[in-house]
């Protein structure tokens, strides 16, 4: 058994908001849609930090869910020239924290 205590702030890393492929990377996570193409503000990079940590740190059951099947493949292929890159692929979806605040 291994532990670990750490924090995560609200805000990214200031490298993350210093170099616009990062940047393009915490807005690519932080859409709700393959399509969505989020505006570059505070708070959508706040929800695609969030997310990240979430997935990448965290990686509890729940906190994304995996979508590898033929529907974000074909929402991608629909958007081939998607400025975030990544060809706008989106295979999961993230749950509403607004929502599970509410309860």
């Amino acid at each position: 058994v291994c532990d670990a205590v750490f924090a995560v702030t609200d805000d990214p890393p200031p490298i993350l908001t210093s170099d616009p492929e990062y940047k393009r990377a915490l807005l690519f996570h932080a859409r709700d849609a393959a399509a969505d193409l989020p505006e570059d503000t505070l708070e959508n990079r706040r929800k695609g930090w969030r997310r990240i940590i979430l997935y990448a740190n965290y990686f509890i059951p729940g906190g994304a869910v995996a979508d590898l099947g033929p529907k974000p493949v074909a929402e991608a292929l629909g958007q081939l020239g998607y400025p975030l890159g990544w060809g706008g692929w989106l295979p999961f979806q993230w749950p509403d924290p607004e929502a599970e605040r509410r309860g």
